[in-house]
């Protein structure tokens, strides 16, 4: 039997080159690259009216074009050509099927993986009868062979099927339920679930574990911590079972405290009470849950049957902290609010108890400060000051009232007026620094004009300047204390340090940058920075340009030149800088680094005077400054 080919939509070459997906239309109808002449790949086949290409085709070109941001397209390939009529669920069998056993699963009979399976999963807790129950395509066997072969991992390997056409195609909460959440979402869940975590273990005589109700994504997410994963013997607790083995996740049975983690975003109200419902009875009295859903059911007034369902769920429940939280967490409905609920599994002290709420919308969360107000929620603290929740009666909410009313945060506190002070004055003495003027002297110049330019492709042939690649850089390993910068063109990695004995260990063949070297971005419009001080790692897409000895232009003027000249959708090659003699280069160097400078100097100026004019408004109003009255006198005429 033949081998079917492995294709890729464009939208999978979009994903794979890092660009948006009009991109590659737009390569598609512009073959020309750099003067060549580079014919896209031409499709082999149409699958329910969508293009594939062939995989092998498309690499080959992108690397000889050398289109889009990504250097490592020929490993990244594999992990995109899906077969077309795979099964999700069967794959994730499989990849987990390859994690246990460390086996290459190409060429093996269906009875091969089924003594696999029985070796890897004697009592069939999470994959036997899967394997049993469907053979596997050898297309299927050699994707999960080079899947894992490209992946960090099978964790990795997983979050790369999530983000194949198949995810796209099928939409199932396989996959897809991970990706619908913004990435700020599952930071509020694993601040919440630590802070109930460290708040269990301290009354329980044990570990706490967690128990998911959602997706894998997040599930890899939240599991950091505990002492293991506890899932149900059902259906989907085999499904959760083989998400656990996949991201590294232990499996604990019996456990001394148990965290609930319940996700009903997406479903409906009636729905998604009677989940709830069933979550908190389910409670032991070392157990809590994290219950995350829609507004209007978790923070809202109800009226009718719902509200009815929602107060038998409440009265007696250990509800002990609800928020309202930002828009926007969810990518499907963007602009629907979403609510947050702790739930302990210990009966309240009283028959009224107190509940912690506040609506989070439009606030600028500090994780440290949130975690603080959920600890404090947990063991009562008396007199305890909340930075965002604020104390209310759960009998609100059992009359058919609002949960969260909205708007609702804690009371603040008022500052003491000599705070106020500080403020202001530590604001002024920045506002009233004289400002130096900046001037250049000119004067005209006795050569002849010269309108000479040169492009950076003329300038790299000739020796004037070595181009150098990004790397690929994560922001795991940060260190408050380390010494060497990330440095890129846009600023983003601004607050990212690394500890030089990391940097060696991780990245050894990474190139740092020199003194003077121009740090730049293509896309989405050209961007440039010097780095006068050297040593900095430079991450993809970012480029370095490398100004040599017989350079005829200098680093602040290139920068200058490609901030200012170069326009957006051009490539680096075409820009053009002019040629000026070496006297010339480093007088105008030398004052474009001072215009630099200066620039700074007023930005450091415009940030302060916006926090001076906040910090009057504020002082003013409580009474804790009073603004001497200035007087001035107009001269008539």
């Amino acid at each position: 039997m033949t081998s079917q080919i492995a294709t890729l939509t464009l939208q999978d070459i979009a994903t794979l080159a890092k660009v948006r997906r009009p991109v590659v239309s737009m390569w598609r109808r512009r073959p020309s690259v750099r003067g060549q002449k580079f014919d896209f790949p031409a499709a082999i086949t149409t699958i329910g009216g969508v293009e594939h290409f062939d995989r092998d085709q498309v690499v080959g070109w992108l690397q000889a074009t050398g289109r889009g941001n990504n250097t490592e397209t020929h490993l990244d390939a594999s992990a995109l050509a899906v077969p077309d009529d795979a099964d999700p669920e069967h794959l994730i069998t499989l990849l987990c099927l390859h994690a246990l056993s460390q086996q290459q699963l190409a060429g093996r009979s269906h009875e091969d993986l089924i003594a696999l399976a029985e070796e890897a999963d004697p009592d069939d807790l999470l994959l036997l009868t899967e394997v049993r129950g469907r053979t596997a395509s050898s297309e299927e066997l050699e994707f999960i062979d080079q899947l894992t072969e490209v992946s960090f991992g099978p964790s990795d390997a997983l979050d790369r099927l999530g983000s194949s056409r198949l995810a796209r195609r099928i939409g199932t909460a396989s996959f897809v339920a991970g990706k619908e959440v913004d990435a700020a979402l599952v930071r509020i869940l694993q601040t919440v679930a630590t802070a109930v975590r460290i708040e269990l273990e301290a009354t329980a005589p044990g570990p706490c574990a967690i128990a998911p109700q959602l997706d894998q994504h997040t599930l890899r997410e939240l599991t950091e911590g505990f002492a293991g994963v506890v899932v149900d013997d059902d259906h989907q607790g085999r499904r959760y079972r083989r998400y656990a083995v996949l991201h590294g996740a232990e499996l604990a049975e019996h456990p001394a405290a148990t965290l609930h983690v319940l996700s009903v975003i997406g479903t409906e109200p009636r729905e998604s009470l009677q989940r709830i419902d069933e979550c908190v009875l389910s409670l032991g009295p070392h157990d809590a849950a994290v219950i995350v859903g829609g507004s209007s059911v978790t923070c809202e007034a109800m009226v009718g049957d719902l509200e009815r369902l929602r107060a038998q769920t409440l009265r007696g429940s250990g509800l002990a902290v609800a928020l309202r939280l930002p828009r926007g967490l969810r990518k499907a409905a963007h602009r629907q609010s979403l609510g947050l609920w702790v739930v302990l599994g210990a009966p309240p002290r009283d028959s009224n108890p107190v509940l912690q709420v506040a609506d989070l919308a439009g606030v600028d969360i500090d994780h440290g400060d949130l975690a603080s107000d959920i600890t404090a929620a947990l063991s009562h603290v008396p007199g305890r000051a909340f930075r965002y929740t604020r104390a209310t009666r759960l009998a609100t909410a059992l009359a058919g009232g609002p949960v969260v009313p909205p708007g609702v945060q804690a009371i603040r506190a008022m500052s003491r007026p000599e705070d106020d002070l500080d403020r202001v004055r530590s604001a002024s003495l920045v506002t009233s620094e004289p400002i130096p003027g900046f001037d250049v002297e000119v004067e005209p110049s006795p050569n002849t004009i010269r309108a000479r330019q040169r492009t950076l492709r003329e300038l790299q042939a000739g020796g004037k300047i070595k181009f150098i690649r990004g790397s690929r850089v994560t922001r795991d390993g940060h260190d408050p204390r380390g010494t060497v910068r990330v440095l890129s063109a846009d600023g983003s990695y601004e607050d990212l340090r690394l500890d030089p004995f990391d940097v060696a260990r991780a990245y050894p063949k990474i190139k740092s940058t020199e003194p003077g070297d121009v740090v730049f971005l293509e896309k989405p419009r050209p961007l440039a920075r010097v780095d006068h001080d050297g040593g900095s790692l430079v991450p993809s897409p970012n480029r370095i340009l490398r100004l040599t000895d017989a350079a005829t232009i200098g680093p602040d003027t290139l920068a200058a030149l490609i901030n200012e000249t170069a326009r957006p959708g051009t490539e680096w090659q075409t820009w053009m800088v002019p040629e000026l003699g070496s006297s010339e280069a480093d007088a105008l160097d030398q004052a474009l680094r001072g215009a630099a400078t200066r620039a700074e100097q007023l930005q450091r100026h415009l940030d302060t005077l916006h926090e001076l004019t906040a910090s009057l408004i504020q002082a003013t109003a409580a009474g804790s400054v009073m603004i001497k009255p200035t007087t001035t006198s107009q001269k008539a005429g």
